[in-house]
């Protein structure tokens, strides 16, 4: 009776995996039909947008790109810019809230300035958002938290990333708690062995 029971798990994982696969496809295949554009964009910040003109070896060539410069505009601002973070307490007259309040505040400073180094993901951001129109960022904590007692150490921990939008992907459904979108990524086959042993 188990055996017959650990079957149909794995017949339902495989199907599972299945159909996640087709959404993921089928999202892909709008994703590929932006690709066209996406070059051109990339002209366009690169000022190469007049490349089929042909180029005259005594012309000079003519800058006209707006994009550029409204890119280096917002990178500029951020060169220098480092926010301080500010937790307040729910209750001021609380001294633990205070003293939680003050552990967050400089957890999170912590995490958005050194760990993370947001800023440098924000400019990264910028240059998604001129050459493809819109950025995909992904903030997410990696399950398994919990306390190392012999180690000392936090296992699992806030996770950022910025992904290129060429891999990002939507199934056309895509509102507000509607529809399915996801990103690809490749994994070192023995990194997800470990990572899932499930699927092992």
């Amino acid at each position: 009776m188990t055996d017959d029971l650990t079957g149909q798990d794995e017949k339902a994982k495989g199907d599972l995996i299945d159909q996640v696969e087709k959404v993921e496809t089928a999202g892909m295949a709008v994703t590929r039909q932006w690709y066209g554009l996406w070059s051109e964009g990339m002209r366009y910040f690169f000022s190469e947008q007049d490349y089929k003109l042909g180029v005259h070896e005594d012309w000079d060539w003519v800058i006209i790109n707006y994009i550029w410069p409204v890119a280096m505009q917002e990178i500029s601002k951020l060169a220098k810019n480092f926010p301080k973070i500010v937790a307040l307490p729910f209750k001021t007259d609380d001294p633990g809230e205070v003293e939680a309040a003050e552990v967050w505040q400089g957890g999170t400073q912590w995490q958005w300035q050194e760990k993370l180094d947001m800023r440098l993901n924000q400019i990264s951001a910028i240059f998604c958002g001129k050459i493809f129109g819109y950025i995909v960022s992904h903030v997410y904590w990696e399950d398994k938290v919990e306390w190392d007692e012999k180690d000392k150490r936090w296992l699992g921990d806030v996770k950022y990333k910025l992904w290129n939008p060429a891999f990002f992907w939507a199934d056309g459904d895509e509102k507000i708690n509607e529809g399915n979108c996801g990103t690809v990524r490749w994994a070192e086959l023995t990194w997800a062995q470990s990572r899932w042993p499930q699927f092992k």
